[in-house]
């Protein structure tokens, strides 16, 4: 592994990154397609990434609210 570059490993698939102010809609659309959402920020840097199961758990605190 270590006589390879990173970029001579082949990519099953891109992940489609979403921008800082993406709006939670789109964040959850793009989710549906993609395990994680990568974000970058205004200069396309990448800054982090947003998991499907964090998604799934904001979207059940709202539906879900503990009493």
């Amino acid at each position: 592994a270590e006589a390879h570059r990173i970029m001579e490993i082949s990519r099953r698939r891109d992940y489609i990154p979403v921008r800082v102010n993406t709006s939670m809609q789109d964040l959850v659309e793009r989710a549906s397609t993609q395990n994680f959402v990568p974000v970058v920020d205004d200069y396309d840097t990448f800054i982090g990434i947003v998991t499907r199961s964090s998604i799934i758990q904001y979207c059940n605190q709202l539906l879900f609210p503990e009493d």
